[in-house]
């Protein structure tokens, strides 16, 4: 990973006020970063495909994290992990604002690091303290790398280093000592880094679950468990990440970024991009663009 490319900053929704997504030179999404307006609670609990973090900035909400009642604040920092269903439960004032930094687990050096997001302890509460100062530099160090234009120097690398940085931060924090951890964690860390490697070659559950020495359904069952969702469904949304990320930076067809996206025909592609994103990639590209016109 050496460069990147970012999107115009653009109204995704009426709740995302700003947001834009960070790639690697080979157009493969590592980030992204939002700042995000909610007025109304939400009803439905989501799971998302990565890590996210989260620091509130306006107004003070109740939020419902895998079940527990958490109340956040400004400056309040929370960090989610992929299979952590969670919403916004109530809003005290007129509307919260928080910034969003999601990325996927891939950005850390070290598989340990990324442990410190599949603790119980999601709430990280502002303070004066000297390490709370250092959680909020390194966030505000982070939003501004993201935001920033596509050809500063070392930009991917900042970025992922600044990431590598916070998870130390908030496993001393929380009081997470480097330890090895659990093992299965470990080996989907593995599995996440292999698919994002070869997401375009044939990828079959049987080979994935091979390399841990475990049978397809004890390697689905233990990836579903931290990852939300199934070894399948996580390579095809991969996939198609990739493929609208093509799409968007390349002048090439839909067809043309399917088959460098991994997918063998086009049927497979409208199939998985219908199922998944509830449109057609024709019409999902549109709106893209529409949305960019209206911010423009």
């Amino acid at each position: 990973m050496q460069n990147r490319s970012i999107t115009d900053a653009d109204f995704h929704s009426d709740s995302y006020l700003f947001t834009c997504t960070v790639c690697s030179n080979e157009n493969r999404n590592l980030a992204s970063y939002s700042y995000i307006r909610k007025e109304k609670s939400e009803i439905k609990n989501f799971v998302s495909m990565n890590l996210r973090i989260l620091r509130s900035v306006k107004g003070v909400c109740d939020w419902m994290v895998d079940g527990k009642i958490l109340q956040i604040a400004p400056g309040d920092v929370m960090i989610l992990n992929n299979a952590c269903k969670r919403n916004i439960h109530k809003i005290y004032s007129s509307e919260t604002e928080y910034e969003m930094f999601a990325f996927y687990p891939y950005v850390f050096s070290k598989n340990q690091l990324w442990t410190v997001f599949f603790t119980s302890q999601h709430k990280i509460p502002y303070s004066d303290s000297d390490r709370c100062n250092t959680i909020q530099t390194l966030l505000d160090m982070l939003r501004e790398e993201m935001i920033a234009s596509a050809d500063k120097p070392y930009h991917v690398e900042s970025i992922t280093h600044t990431l590598n940085l916070l998870a130390i931060a908030f496993s001393r924090e929380i009081g997470l000592h480097n330890t090895q951890g659990d093992s299965s964690l470990h080996q989907i860390f593995e599995s996440l880094n292999y698919m994002s490697e070869h997401f375009c070659e044939r990828i079959s559950l049987e080979e994935m679950a091979s390399r841990f020495s475990y049978t397809p359904e004890h390697f689905s069952r233990i990836f579903k468990r931290y990852i939300g969702i199934s070894p399948f469904q996580y390579l095809i949304n991969f996939r198609l990440d990739h493929a609208v990320q093509l799409m968007q930076h390349e002048q090439i067809t839909v067809l043309d970024a399917a088959y460098r996206s991994g997918f063998q025909n086009a049927s497979a592609f409208y199939k998985a991009f219908k199922k998944y994103r509830g449109t057609t990639p024709t019409q999902y590209m549109k709106s893209i663009a529409s949305q960019m016109n209206i911010e423009a």
